[in-house]
């Protein structure tokens, strides 16, 4: 996966629809990059999923400004006139489809993504900078004790396919917006793990309870299959 992951690239791809054929492209990082915005001054500006807000030429690509939003870019930037004066705003922010069910695949080079959500607005005159990006806290997966047998994990794996992979990532890796399960003290403590999937303990932090869906023996299941995740990805992000 974590090949996968590296091999996994995008570009922002200019069209000549007069002429039908390509004007030109630029690379992006990864496949979690933002919308563009094209401008009557002949500029082209997108964020990437590595944090760089980018402005590029329309006439031949060529990258002209950069701007570190230390977050994740996945909106499209606006741009408007405010007291005289041309600004262009962007959502920071990672999130959306891709960002939960992608896993790894949505890593950036230290691991699972943060988010850091906030409004950029920039002007020609903009002399205002961001506070410094402290460093994340990376927790290892921990070892967890065994639970079930062959049969009962494969069933765990089924169910976490069918309802929790679109939120808590491919394989029970997260892509860092919501909690990465292998890591979770639950797995360890059967009440627990029941009281948080089950009861919907945590609904108010938005994990739903799942009690009319699953009974305690399928729920028990799903900790076995995130049990054998664990054990396997045990010391890794």
């Amino acid at each position: 996966m974590a090949a996968a992951r590296k091999a996994t690239k995008s570009y922002l791809l200019a069209w000549d629809p007069v002429r039908q054929k390509e004007a030109w492209r630029a690379p992006n990082p990864g496949i979690v990059n933002g919308g563009v915005l094209s401008t009557g001054g002949g500029l082209v500006f997108q964020g990437d999923g590595d944090g760089r807000f980018n402005a590029y030429s329309a006439t031949d690509g060529r990258k002209l400004w950069s701007f570190d939003a230390r977050d994740s870019i996945m909106a499209a930037p606006v741009t408007y006139l405010a007291n005289g004066r041309q600004l262009v705003s962007v959502v920071v922010g990672f999130g959306g489809a891709v960002a939960l069910v992608g896993g790894e695949l949505v890593w950036d080079r230290q691991g699972p993504r943060r988010n850091l959500s906030r409004v950029l607005t920039f002007a020609l005159d903009g002399r205002a900078t961001l506070p410094v990006r402290s460093a994340p806290t990376r927790i290892p997966v921990a070892v967890v004790p065994a639970v079930g047998d062959a049969a009962m994990i494969e069933a765990g794996r089924r169910l976490y396919l069918n309802t929790c992979a679109v939120c808590h990532g491919a394989g029970a890796k997260s892509g860092g917006v919501l909690p990465d399960l292998r890591r979770s003290a639950a797995l360890r403590d059967r009440a627990m793990f029941h009281a948080i999937v089950g009861e919907g303990i945590l609904s108010e932090r938005g994990m739903a309870g799942f009690s009319a869906n699953y009974d305690p023996g399928k729920i028990e299941t799903l900790r076995a299959y995130l049990a054998k995740r664990a054990r396997e990805d045990a010391g890794q992000w």
